[in-house]
């Protein structure tokens, strides 16, 4: 079972799911996600493997960088569809 809770508990984290759940085709890189965050790398790569890790993101290895994008299949994404107000056809 997918805890809401402990995926709420981190700013970035929140960041992060608003920018993947509002833009479900993309797929980011750590570097590229802190930028559009305006966050620290490090901390974005934590916080990228923690939401992996929760089965929310999935990723990918791309030449030498790791690409993590929305994993629509996760139970725990239709309540962040609706936090974020996301409307899906």
């Amino acid at each position: 079972m997918f805890d809401i809770a402990a995926v709420i508990t981190s700013k970035t984290r929140l960041s992060l799911l608003e920018l993947f759940v509002k833009n479900e085709a993309l797929e980011l890189g750590i570097r590229e996600a802190a930028r559009r965050i305006k966050s620290n790398p490090m901390l974005v790569r934590s916080e990228l493997m923690r939401l992996e890790s929760s089965g929310i993101l999935k990723s990918r290895k791309v030449a030498n960088s790791i690409q993590f994008s929305l994993n629509p299949d996760c139970e725990g994404v239709p309540p962040f569809r609706e936090i974020f107000g996301v409307n899906r056809i």
